[in-house]
This record gives C-alpha cells, sequence and structure tokens, in this order.
C-alpha cells in the first residue's frame, strides 16, 4: 500500500513544532534586515493557511480512493503546520498576520470547485514541487537561524508531498 508507505516516511521525517524550532533564539533584528524574505514567509504564511478548506474541497475529487484521500490528510495537516509555524515566526518578530486576511484569501477561492481528480492531482503535486523550490531558494538567502531551521523542515515536507 502507498498510503502505508508514505505514513512511515512521514514518521520519520515528523518535526515537532514546540521542540524543533527553537522559538526562544529568534534573532529578530537579523531577521528583520531582510525583508524581502520576511514578505516571502508572509505570502506563504496565507497560502498555507487556505489547508482547511483546500481539505474540504479536496477530499471530494479523492472520495473514492482510500490511498489517495488518506495521504492527502497527513499533507492537510502538514500544510496547515507550515501556515501555523510561519504565523508564529512573524508573530515572533512583530508581523503577525491578522484574521481578516486570512478570511479573505478563503473568501477569495469560495467559489473554487475541483472535479476532475487526476488534473487535481496533477496540479496539486505540481504546487508542492514549486512550493519546495521556493523554500529553498529561501533558505539559501536567509540568515536567520531560526528562520533557517523552519525552512528547511517546510522544504523537506514540501518535497515528500510531491514526491508521493
Amino acid at each position: 500500500m502507498i498510503y502505508e508507505r508514505y505514513f512511515k516516511i512521514s514518521e520519520q521525517d515528523r518535526w515537532r513544532l514546540e521542540t524543533d524550532v527553537p522559538w526562544g533564539e529568534i534573532n529578530v533584528e537579523q531577521a528583520k534586515k531582510q525583508p524581502e524574505i520576511l514578505d516571502n514567509l508572509r505570502g506563504a504564511a496565507l497560502i498555507e493557511s487556505y489547508a482547511p478548506m483546500y481539505a474540504l474541497k479536496g477530499l471530494e475529487v479523492w472520495w473514492n480512493s482510500i490511498e489517495e484521500s488518506a495521504i492527502a490528510s497527513i499533507q492537510f495537516y502538514e500544510e496547515y503546520k507550515h501556515y501555523y509555524a510561519l504565523k508564529r515566526y512573524l508573530d515572533a518578530i512583530g508581523l503577525g498576520i491578522p484574521e481578516r486576511e486570512i478570511l479573505e484569501v478563503r473568501q477569495k477561492n469560495l467559489g473554487t470547485h475541483y472535479s476532475d481528480r487526476v488534473r487535481q492531482l496533477a496540479n496539486y503535486m505540481m504546487s508542492e514541487h514549486f512550493t519546495a523550490h521556493f523554500y529553498m531558494r529561501l533558505l539559501e538567502k536567509a540568515q536567520e537561524p531560526v528562520m533557517k531551521i523552519l525552512l528547511s523542515f517546510l522544504m523537506k515536507d514540501e518535497f515528500r508531498h510531491c514526491n508521493v
């Protein structure tokens, strides 16, 4: 079973938000010296915040596939974890994201409906591929140590998502 193999890999790769990211060591001054990266992290957080809504819409196309829906459940959890971790980082440096902005993202996509299973799977896989490379490029530029740790975790998750 693909899910069983994927689950084992996910468990091996799993990072813990509270213990694996040294939140108390964030160098705010150093982070703020790279505003373009912070803007990118903010945009990424808003995109990742859409995970619960995507799950509601996306699971419909995988309704009849136990494997695909089970794998998606892990990925949706991790995507929202990415949002929460990015938001927490941005909050720590004084660049929080108000709830109204998250609701705006959701509202923009309210009418979106997914019906083509293969197309949706291909779109999802490609978006994960691009997201992994996006985080990788940010990691290459990042100077603040905690940001680098966080980006490493996010990048690794995204590569696993697109390789399933």
